[in-house]
């Protein structure tokens, strides 16, 4: 990744940053929401 145009390399990299932050937030919820499922689905199935 290379800094856009103008802007400082440690800005880039803050708002990289910042992103693989809220994809990890996002990714955890995801998680949840999978082991949910297969909670919900093993109790139906038992």
């Amino acid at each position: 990744m290379t800094a856009h145009a103008g802007e400082p390399e440690s800005a880039a990299a803050d708002s990289l940053e910042e992103r693989v932050e809220e994809l990890q937030d996002e990714n955890a919820q995801l998680h949840d929401v999978m082991c949910s499922r297969v909670v919900v689905d093993q109790v139906l199935r038992s």
